[in-house]
């Protein structure tokens, strides 16, 4: 029988141990991984964004995708459809809500109901 606390939360779906993840972008070299509130995020050297995790805000950037929960690693696909730029990721943060990209070209673009929009910083030279 399974142990729940009072709040109605099954502690037994939990666990403190390291769990290695499924790696669908196989052998690619990895150049960041970080995580918001429920949701992780992996930067490939190449410039392929991977997400999963909580979806509800939108947040993964995954177009018209809204589903409250992505639970395998997902390639976020053309991104920056709205600019008509597919741009190579630079860096990547996470955040509650929104996820924040830094592309090669200095510009800055935040996730905003599902798409990826650009945020009025100008271009940030590096």
């Amino acid at each position: 029988e399974e142990e729940e606390e009072e709040d109605g939360v099954d502690e037994s779906r939990f666990s403190n141990a390291l769990q290695r993840l499924p790696q669908p972008w196989g052998a690619e070299p990895i150049l960041k991984v970080c995580a918001g509130t429920d949701t992780s995020l992996v930067l490939l050297v190449n410039g392929d964004l991977w997400v999963a995790g909580d979806n509800c805000f939108g947040q993964l950037g995954l177009g018209q995708q809204k589903k409250k929960r992505v639970r395998a690693f997902t390639r976020v696909n053309g991104l920056l459809p709205s600019s008509g730029r597919n741009g190579k990721v630079r860096d990547v943060a996470a955040a509650h809500t929104h996820i924040v990209l830094l592309l090669e070209d200095g510009t800055v673009w935040k996730t905003s109901d599902g798409q990826f929009v650009q945020e009025d910083l100008g271009v940030l030279v590096f």
